[in-house]
């Protein structure tokens, strides 16, 4: 072991090595020394990568172009990548809805800020004006490590054809299930399940909930953790978070990325806020 600059015997050392325990405690070191909002930043581009949309600087944020769709969301959206205010923001907008106007594009529905807008109020008034809508999102982050769980649970990752057959049926049952759009979206999911890979959790072999996981380098970005709603309140959702801590520090990972707004479930899970950001909705 290194010890630090300075050092003069027993009492340092012991001070030193409480100094570092407290730290892992807390998670501290994990928190402060890591740029979380750079890693949601690149896990929220990777996330529509994934579904096919290529991405451009512009000079202050990143548009990703999708050929395939001409839907806004997550497919062809915007993330503004510097401190901006308000009156930046109204500029960005405009450039945008050029872009999408130029390549026949729907309007832009939503735009995200990293890292998030400080005075929130002060944008109010512009916003409103424009139909848009601000909100706060919050990131967490854990250790890719976590408990050994019970022998009848497990994570089941499904072959591409057992993932087409449940993703069908389940978007199916939408109210908003429009055969057309599905048949559009569906090649785009399965390759986006490719990179962002789904895992079932399987309790006595039973599916009762899943979760998208994709391996980004030194952590894994978690997207849609779900239970089943008839499974719900059994203490499932801890199992499924464990399991999938467990599975990314299998894959190499140091640790877990995913964006929620449950924060008291999450830091129950042995999870902690590390980032923020600021989505703007436009108001439908």
């Amino acid at each position: 072991m290194r010890l630090p600059i300075g050092y003069n015997g027993l009492p340092a050392l012991r001070k030193y090595l409480w100094k570092i325990q407290k730290e892992v405690q807390s998670g501290d070191t994990m928190v402060t020394s890591i740029n979380w909002v750079q890693r949601a930043l690149q896990s929220e581009i990777e996330f529509s990568k994934a579904l096919g949309g290529v991405p451009h600087a512009h000079g202050g944020f990143i548009h990703l172009d999708n050929a395939a769709v001409p839907w806004g969301g997550d497919f062809n959206c915007t993330f503004i990548s510097a401190p901006v205010d308000v009156a930046g923001f109204e500029q960005v907008t405009q450039q945008v809805e050029q872009l999408h106007r130029r390549s026949y594009l729907e309007r832009p529905d939503r735009y995200e800020i990293f890292p998030a807008v400080h005075d929130e109020v002060a944008w109010g008034a512009t916003l409103e004006r424009l139909g848009y809508r601000l909100t706060s999102a919050v990131y967490f982050c854990a250790p890719a490590a976590a408990d050994a769980l019970p022998p009848h649970v497990r994570l089941y990752i499904p072959s591409e054809t057992e993932y087409c057959e449940w993703f069908t049926a389940r978007e199916s049952a939408m109210t908003y299930f429009d055969e057309d759009w599905f048949q559009r979206l569906l090649p785009l999911k399965i390759a986006f399940s490719r990179i962002f890979r789904p895992y079932w959790l399987l309790v006595d072999h039973q599916r009762v909930g899943w979760v998208y996981c994709a391996n980004l380098g030194d952590y894994c970005r978690l997207f849609e953790v779900e239970i089943s709603p008839e499974f719900r309140g059994r203490g499932y959702g801890k199992w499924l978070m464990q399991a999938i801590r467990q599975e990314g520090g299998d894959l190499g990972a140091s640790h877990i990325l995913l964006r929620s707004a449950l924060q008291n479930f999450y830091e129950k899970c042995g999870f902690t806020v590390c980032a923020h950001n600021t989505v703007i909705r436009l108001r439908r």
